[in-house]
């Protein structure tokens, strides 16, 4: 039993896309700017652990809970597609005002859950992806390359995370470059969901 490289290296540029560890990292410095190192490395901390929980759950029992609710896999194609887009016009034209006025003075660690977890990294875009992808699976190898797929994504959204104090002397140009073009790619998969999910309806 080994992991699929091919299926593991579309997974991981998917969920990439889709995750943003460069966006998350500037977002992360941004909330986190006015804590001391300790505490921030602690909220990064949780915030990948929170996910993974998150994630590995869907990815396992997402699909049941479709078949449960009848709930057509077309319809989560055009739903995942919708949410997908919306994270892409906030990547391209950082419209992150929600996030960045999310006060977490009083207990820090609570950023971990939102929006760092369930707003970013195991967000609606990336739930419905997980779904979506882990549909056909049939094989032990194949969750076992999504496992792989998932927990390397978020290991690189915990190293940008600690690095951030780093990342931020970068030229804020080049980092502008590199999320737009992700978000650009994060729109073409989003629109490539809602037809995909179109044509399983009438087609």
């Amino acid at each position: 039993m080994s992991v699929d490289l091919e299926l593991y290296l579309q997974i991981s540029l998917t969920l990439f896309i889709i995750i943003d560890p460069i966006g998350y990292s500037l977002l992360f410095f941004s909330l986190t700017k006015d804590y001391e190192k300790e505490i921030k490395n602690k909220i990064a901390i949780l915030s990948v652990f929170y996910s993974s929980i998150i994630l590995l759950s869907y990815l396992f029992l997402g699909n049941i809970l479709l078949g449960l609710i009848h709930v057509e896999i077309g319809a989560m194609k055009i739903t995942g597609g919708l949410a997908l887009f919306k994270t892409a016009h906030t990547i391209v034209y950082g419209d992150k005002n929600d996030y960045e006025n999310v006060n977490g003075l009083e207990n820090p660690f609570k950023i971990a859950i939102y929006p760092l977890s369930t707003g970013i990294l195991a967000g609606p875009g990336t739930l419905t992806t997980i779904i979506i992808l882990s549909h056909e699976f049939t094989e032990i190898y194949e969750y076992l390359t999504m496992i792989l797929g998932i927990l390397t994504i978020l290991f690189l959204s915990l190293v940008f995370s600690l690095l951030t104090d780093y990342l931020n002397r970068i030229d804020k140009n080049i980092l502008d470059i590199l999320n737009i073009t992700i978000g650009i790619l994060l729109s073409s998969l989003s629109v490539t969901f809602i037809i995909n999910g179109v044509k399983m309806f009438f087609f």
